[in-house]
This record gives structure tokens, C-alpha cells and sequence, in this order.
């Protein structure tokens, strides 16, 4: 039985509806990227060799602290896909006393302190005067860390205090997954912050980190993709009729 040429443009789009659409899951860990506390109190000194990295905000008269965290995760360079949810997890190795407002910053891929780039920044060297998206330490440490002309607020994470050790803390937003989607050159950076508190208080996370030297229990840092692939199968297909159609046309209007 023949087919008639809309018939089959019909049916080669039905066949080629399986393609689109289909979500697809990564999970990747910090392991193989980078992680850093970033310590204003010590603008020049890398302090990256410890099995957790510290948020911290403490507003004691003589004994101010202001603590960056970074993370670095690689991306597969085979992605090449639409993330449509993304969600960034965090093992905690302690928590504050007090509930903790953690806000998380992308950094841009365009960000950069001299020679040192969002894509080049290793924890063996890093310090907090070198980190790109960071202000300069001025002496003040309660004044906001996070140049938000590099960076971009992504959400923020309520920690209540006195959460247990190793707890999960996540982070899962449309601002995530729409910065995700702006990365192109094989990596993202996330800043993590705490705001200025109130006179007395210190609050401090303690976050396991993805390059941390015990083998104890608790998880690595992880970001997880849910992601579309791109439909460049379903469009040769669709491609493929159209051309078919049109090649049937032509034989017609010859014989004609």
C-alpha cells in the first residue's frame, strides 16, 4: 500500500517524538575540581589543606573573622545539553550554634585577579586577595565580600543551629540552573558567604570538602544535572522527510 508524502512526514515526526524531550541525569563531585577557604583575617595566605571548608562570619571586638568559601566543580566537556534543574549539596562537618544564612554566588567564567581566572584558580594557590570575584580585604571584615558585578546570587540556604554532623544542606533554584546554562568553558566556581551578624556572634559552617584527606563517613560536595538533550537526531529525521517530500514533488511536476 503506497503512502502518500504527508503521510510520511506525518509518521517520520511521530517516530522522531521519542527523541526530544528525554531528561538525561549527571552527578558530579568535587573531587576532581578545587575547594578553599578564602580568610580576609589573612588576605595573603592559601588555607586550602584541611579536610573541610569554613563559611564564617564572626563579629568579635579584636577577633573579627570573615570566611569565604569556594568550590570548583569540572564539567564533562561530552555535555551538551539544556539543564533544566540543577541541585548543589553540601555534607556538613559542623554547624553554628545559631541558624545560618548561607548565600551561594556563580562565579563568572569572565571573572579574573591578574593572571588568576575563574577556570584556573587551584586551592594550592589561592588566597583571598587572588580570588577572583572577591573585593580586595580592606580591614573591615564585617563589609560584603562578593564583587556581585562577578558573581551571581544563585539562592541562599537556611542551616538551623545545632544541625547534626553530616547533614546535607541543598541548594536547588531556577537562578541555578539558568547560570548553568550560561557556562561554556568546562568548569563553575560557587562562592559561599554568610552576611554581617550582630555584635557578639559568631557564626560559622564547616563544610566537608571534595579534596579532604580522611576517609571517614559523609559526602563529597555534588551538583546534579537534570539536563534535555540537544534534538539534533529528531531534526535529521525531520529534515530527511522534507526532503523526501519535496523529492517526490519534483519527480511529479517532470512527469506532468
Amino acid at each position: 500500500m503506497k503512502m502518500s508524502s504527508w503521510k510520511f512526514v506525518v509518521l517520520m515526526s511521530v517516530l522522531a517524538l521519542p527523541l526530544v524531550g528525554q531528561a538525561d541525569n549527571i552527578v558530579l563531585d568535587n573531587t576532581t575540581g578545587d575547594s578553599s577557604t578564602l580568610m580576609e583575617s589573612l588576605p595573603n595566605d592559601v588555607t586550602s589543606s584541611v579536610d573541610y571548608v569554613s563559611v564564617r562570619r564572626r563579629n568579635i571586638s579584636g577577633s573579627e573573622r570573615n570566611n569565604i568559601g569556594a568550590f570548583k566543580f569540572e564539567l564533562p566537556s561530552s555535555v551538551a545539553a539544556q539543564v533544566t534543574e540543577a541541585t548543589l549539596s553540601f555534607c556538613l562537618y559542623k554547624a553554628a550554634a545559631a541558624t545560618t544564612t548561607v548565600y551561594v554566588y556563580g562565579l563568572s567564567e569572565s571573572a579574573s585577579k591578574g593572571p588568576v581566572t575563574e577556570a584556573n584558580w587551584s586551592d594550592s594557590t589561592i588566597t583571598y586577595n587572588t580570588m577572583p570575584g572577591l573585593y580586595t580585604a580592606d580591614g573591615n571584615l564585617q563589609n560584603q565580600s562578593v564583587n556581585t558585578a562577578e558573581a551571581t546570587l544563585l539562592g541562599s540556604i537556611d542551616v538551623e543551629g545545632g544541625t547534626a554532623s553530616m547533614s546535607t544542606i541543598t541548594l536547588s533554584t531556577e537562578a541555578l540552573a539558568q547560570f548553568l546554562n550560561s557556562v561554556s568553558n568546562g568548569s563553575v566556581t560557587f562562592l559561599l558567604e554568610t552576611r554581617l551578624v550582630g555584635s557578639g556572634r559568631d557564626e560559622e559552617l564547616q563544610i566537608l570538602s571534595g579534596q579532604r584527606s580522611s576517609s571517614g563517613s559523609g559526602s563529597y560536595p555534588t551538583l546534579e544535572l537534570t539536563m534535555v538533550p540537544e534534538p539534533a537526531a529528531s531534526g535529521l529525521i525531520l529534515m530527511a522527510a522534507v526532503f523526501v517530500l519535496l523529492f517526490k514533488r519534483m519527480r511529479r511536476a517532470r512527469c506532468s
